[in-house]
């Protein structure tokens, strides 16, 4: 269905930019979750105390590459 809007055949550009703004929306809802992911990550960092520094930086390289890459 994605090859029907994406191709030049017999599409409108209305249907374009709903694709456009369909695939804008995937990609926000994608870095919503990875903040979300990245916000529990801290938090568990947190609730083990001083002894989770190892999380913690685990959670911001996590959270680095994902933004990076995503």
């Amino acid at each position: 269905m994605i090859a029907k809007y994406t191709s030049g055949s017999g599409s409108s550009s209305r249907d374009k930019k709903l694709h456009q703004e369909a695939m804008a929306m995937l990609e926000d809802s994608k870095r919503k979750i990875e903040y979300i992911r990245m916000q529990q990550l801290l938090l568990r960092a947190k609730k083990h105390g001083p002894h989770s520094e190892g999380t913690f930086a685990s959670a911001l390289l996590y959270f680095y590459l994902v933004s990076n890459n995503g």
